[in-house]
C-alpha cells in the first residue's frame, strides 16, 4: 500500500495518508498512530480507548454499495489496515483525502491541531430551520488533537466550540443550505469529529473564553477553510459586498431568442462586482444548465425553480397545480426581494406566467411598486403586459429574425437549456 506522510507539529502522533483497494476501486485512509493508548471521544462512538485514529474515503463508485453495507465496511477497514477494531476509532467520509484541510495553532506549552476533509455541495443544511431528508454525500469531517489533557467535560465542550467554529467559517464563506438556497448552511447534517487529548497539563474547560477554546476555533476554521478550498473551490472569504445604489426595473420581453440569457449574463456581471442575485423560474421545474453554472459562483446567484417537469401549455382556466406553484413562486421572490440580502431580483418567465393567467396583473404591479429603491428588479418573458413596460426603466423586446429551429434543430444543452 503507498503511503503519504503528514507533517504535523505535535509529539506522540504520526499521521499519514494510506492509498489501498476496495472491490478494485483505490480508497483512501487518513491514519494517526498515537504513542499510547488514549481516552478520545468520537461523536461516532462516544468515548474510547484507542490507539488509531483515522479518516476514511470511499469514491462515488462504492457510495451505492456503503449505504447498504456500512456496518460491514467498518469492521472490514481496520482489519484491511492490520489493525484492532477495539484500538482504533475512525470517521467515514465522500471528500477526497487529498484535499485534506490542517490547521495548527499553539501558545506557550498549548499546542492544538485539525485535520479535516469537507464537501458541501449536495449536503449543506441550516439544522434546525431545513427538514428532515434522505442523506446526500457530503460532510465534514474533523479531528483534533491537543497536547494537553482533557477531562472528560472538557472533551464534550470541544465539540461545541469546534461546531461553533466551523459554522462560523461556513457563514464567513456564505455556504449555502442544498435544500434552501436562500439560507446559510450551519453543516451537513452528517458531519463527525474525534478529540484526542494529549498529556500535557490536565484543562477542564475548553469553552471560547479560554486560550485552549481559541487555539481549537482558529485550527478549526483554517482547516475548514483549506479543506473547502481544495475540495469544493470555495476560496477564502467571498468579494465585499459593495453597494448597487439605486435600483431600475429591467423588463425583457418580445419572440426572440435571449430573454432568459440576457437575464444571466447581468446575474454573472454583476457577480464580478460582488452583487448577488436572486433567480426565480416561474413554469420551470425541468433542468437547465444555468442551474449547475449557479453551483460554480455561490453565493452571488441564487436560482429558484416554480414549476412541474415540462412546459405549461395552454389551458385556459389555468391547471390548478400551476396556479399554485406560481403564486408560492411569487410568494418567495416577493420575499427575497425584500430580504435586504440581494440586490438584483430576476422573475424569469413572469410574463408568460401572467399570460397564461397563473399570476394577475395586480400582483406584478404591485411587486414592482414595492421594490426596494437599492434592489434591481428584472421581469422576462414574452407578452409583457403594456401596465408592466410603462412602469418599466428598461424595456428591450428580442424579435425573432431568423431561428435555427424552422431547420428542424431542437433545444440543445449548455445553448437553449
Amino acid at each position: 500500500m503507498k503511503e503519504r506522510k503528514i507533517e504535523i507539529g505535535l509529539k506522540g502522533v504520526e499521521a499519514k495518508v494510506i492509498y489501498h483497494q476496495l472491490k478494485g476501486f483505490e480508497v483512501k485512509t487518513l491514519l494517526l498512530l498515537l504513542d499510547r493508548a488514549r481516552r478520545v471521544l468520537s461523536t461516532m462512538e462516544g468515548f474510547k480507548e484507542v490507539r488509531f485514529v483515522g479518516n476514511h474515503y470511499d469514491p462515488p463508485e462504492l457510495w451505492d454499495y456503503l449505504h447498504q453495507h456500512f456496518e460491514e465496511h467498518r469492521s472490514w477497514l481496520p482489519q484491511a489496515l492490520g489493525l484492532l477494531p477495539e484500538e482504533s476509532a475512525f470517521l467515514f467520509t465522500g471528500a477526497d483525502m487529498d484535499n485534506l484541510g490542517v490547521g495548527e495553532q499553539s501558545f506557550e506549552e498549548l499546542k492544538v491541531c485539525c485535520l479535516a476533509t469537507a464537501g458541501v455541495r449536495s449536503n449543506a443544511l441550516r439544522a434546525g430551520v431545513d427538514k428532515a431528508s434522505s442523506q446526500s454525500p457530503g460532510t465534514i469531517n474533523l479531528i483534533l488533537l491537543t497536547s494537553v489533557a482533557l477531562t472528560d467535560g472538557a472533551m464534550a465542550r470541544a465539540v461545541i466550540t469546534a461546531t461553533e467554529a466551523k459554522t462560523s467559517i461556513l457563514q464567513d464563506l456564505d455556504v449555502r443550505s442544498s435544500y434552501n438556497p436562500r439560507l446559510q448552511a450551519t453543516g451537513t447534517g452528517t458531519d463527525n469529529l474525534i478529540i484526542v487529548p494529549g498529556s500535557g497539563p490536565l484543562l477542564s474547560y475548553t469553552g471560547g473564553h479560554a486560550k485552549i477554546g481559541e487555539l481549537l476555533g482558529v485550527t478549526v476554521r483554517k482547516a475548514v477553510a483549506e479543506a473547502l478550498a481544495k475540495q469544493e473551490g470555495i476560496e477564502g472569504k467571498p468579494a465585499e459586498r459593495k453597494a448597487l445604489g439605486k435600483g431600475y426595473v429591467q423588463v425583457y420581453t418580445g419572440n426572440g431568442k435571449g430573454k432568459t440569457t440576457a437575464a444571466l449574463g447581468l446575474a454573472l456581471r454583476a457577480a464580478g462586482h460582488g452583487l448577488k442575485t436572486y433567480i426565480g423560474q416561474f413554469m420551470k421545474g425541468q433542468h437547465y444548465s444555468e442551474l449547475e453554472a449557479a453551483k460554480q459562483v455561490k453565493p452571488y446567484i441564487t436560482i429558484e425553480q416554480y414549476g412541474r417537469p415540462g412546459w405549461v401549455h395552454v389551458h385556459k382556466p389555468p391547471k390548478e397545480e400551476d396556479v399554485r406553484l406560481a403564486q408560492e413562486g411569487l410568494r418567495k421572490a416577493r420575499e427575497a426581494m425584500l430580504s435586504g440580502e440581494y440586490d438584483i431580483t430576476v422573475l424569469d418567465e413572469i410574463n408568460t406566467a401572467h399570460y397564461f393567467e397563473l399570476i394577475s396583473l395586480e400582483d406584478m404591479l404591485e411587486l414592482i411598486r414595492s421594490k426596494p429603491e437599492n434592489v434591481e428588479l428584472v421581469l422576462t418573458g414574452r407578452f409583457a403586459p403594456p401596465e408592466v413596460t410603462d412602469l418599466a426603466d428598461l424595456v428591450t423586446e428580442m424579435r425573432e429574425i431568423k431561428h435555427y429551429y424552422q431547420k428542424g434543430v431542437k433545444a440543445r444543452d449548455g445553448i437553449e437549456r
